[in-house]
């Protein structure tokens, strides 16, 4: 699959009478990791498609001066996602191959 498909952000609540409430959005997202560091993995690299301070699918990230764009890391067939904020492209990469996988190529 080539397009990033994340799950809905937001809660609800179901009532008695089956009628549903949304009860907020969840902050940010959890990252999801293939658990062998050096292996070679193979990742697609975007900027999170963002409304403000939301993701497309209803995650709260928040927003403010001097904090970067939100990036979006993933392999699905790995079950691998990383959210960070950088203030590039390169930067996203370099932070991935530092902080999870040092052997990582990208799309």
């Amino acid at each position: 699959m080539n397009e990033l498909q994340l799950p809905s952000g937001l809660s609800y609540c179901t009532l008695d009478d089956g009628t549903q409430y949304c009860t907020g959005a969840q902050l940010g997202r959890r990252l999801s990791l293939y658990p062998y560091r050096n292996t070679d993995i193979k990742l697609r690299l975007q900027l999170l498609p963002m409304c403000g301070d939301y993701d497309k699918w209803n995650a709260y990230w928040g927003s403010g001066p001097g904090i970067g764009r939100m990036y979006v890391a993933w392999n699905e067939e790995l079950n691998t996602y990383i959210f960070m904020r950088e203030w590039s492209r390169a930067g996203a990469k370099k932070t991935i191959r530092n902080a999870f996988y040092p052997n990582a190529r990208f799309y």
